[in-house]
């Protein structure tokens, strides 16, 4: 992840959109869907406009869907992480 050592991304890292790929296979309205499902990290608000997730979640929801072939069944993940 390119911008792990500052410890957040955009949406536009993530997921798929007209900027380009990102590291999630998945379009914004899949994403905050999922979201609103309770089976990914929300947001943070930086500010009235800005919002960004922390790289260690994203890091720790890729690692889950890899290794389980789906999307968790709750954030945070169940007990084990992204074992």
């Amino acid at each position: 992840m390119q911008n792990e050592s500052a410890g957040f991304l955009r949406l536009t890292e993530i997921v798929n959109d007209r900027h380009g790929p990102g590291l999630i296979r998945a379009s914004r309205s899949f994403w905050y869907q999922r979201i609103d499902e309770g089976r990914a990290p929300p947001p943070l608000k930086l500010g009235p406009r800005a919002s960004a997730w922390r790289g260690r979640d994203i890091r720790d929801l890729i690692n889950w869907i890899d290794s389980h072939g789906e999307w968790p069944p709750r954030w945070p993940l169940p007990e084990g992480g992204s074992e």
